[in-house]
Formats: C-alpha cells, sequence, structure tokens
C-alpha cells in the first residue's frame, strides 16, 4: 500500500486493500480483478511473486506486449482493456 499512497494523495483518491493482490495470492484471481476494475482506469499494486504470473495469464487471454514478460521492482505494466479482454500490455520501467 505503501508504493500507491503517495500516486493517492497527488491524485486525491482513496488506497483500498485487496487480498487478491497479496504476496502468494492465487493469480487468476488477480487478473480477475484486474479486468473487472479496467473501466474505472484505476492502478493496482502487488509484488514480484505474482505480477509475471499476472502477465502470463494476460498473455493466454489475448494480450500483446511488445516488450519481455519482465517486472523489475518499481516499474509497471499498463494494460489496454477492451470489453473485459486484456488487448495490449506496455511495460515502464522503474524510474
Amino acid at each position: 500500500m505503501e508504493t500507491v499512497e503517495p500516486l493517492a494523495a497527488l491524485t486525491g483518491t482513496e488506497v483500498h486493500h485487496c487480498a487478491a493482490l497479496l504476496e502468494g495470492a492465487e493469480p487468476d484471481e488477480a487478473v480477475s480483478l484486474l479486468l473487472e476494475l479496467a473501466p474505472l482506469d484505476g492502478v493496482l499494486c502487488s509484488h514480484g511473486d505474482l505480477i509475471p504470473k499476472m502477465l502470463s495469464r494476460l498473455v493466454a487471454r489475448g494480450m500483446r506486449a511488445g516488450d519481455p514478460l519482465i517486472s523489475q521492482k518499481g516499474s509497471m505494466w499498463v494494460i489496454d482493456v477492451d470489453g473485459g479482454r486484456p488487448v495490449a500490455g506496455r511495460y515502464e520501467p522503474p524510474g
């Protein structure tokens, strides 16, 4: 939660805790949450063990990724969703 609190403060939004994004969580639940919340243009934050698994699941569901499926600490992925389907993912390195 500490990762997204500065962004939430800047944008005047709230941070919500979600068990589906915790370390060791089930990737399919995390992907379902991402696809459900996509129309809200929100930010999801998770851990290094879950993110690669989520990315693999998104690619299996049809997401095009122009970059290797990497997830460095402090990096982010911008996921485009259309009609509840992941269509494209773009990697943004830390910094």
